[in-house]
């Protein structure tokens, strides 16, 4: 390992312990990321397969039928 790569290692794991990021939602340590993953665990996610006009769930990633009848003022979600 060169010295460089040293450096920079050193440098990135004190920024992480001095710069310790806080969880947006509860303040836990959540590292490096925004959310700890107790949080990101309970988050709602979207079905695999969803209007890609509005987001709502469809059978097979469709247009959903409210989107054909009366398009929405935007292209996708």
């Amino acid at each position: 390992m060169s010295i460089l790569t040293q450096s920079a290692a050193f440098i990135a794991r004190s920024c992480a312990r001095l710069l310790a990021q806080d969880c947006l939602l509860c303040a836990a340590d959540s590292r490096s990321s925004l959310l700890c993953t107790a949080c990101a665990d309970d988050l709602p996610r979207l079905p695999a397969d969803y209007c890609p006009r509005c987001a709502l769930p469809t059978p097979a990633g469709e247009v959903c039928g409210r989107c054909l009848r009366q398009a929405p003022h935007y292209d996708a979600a």
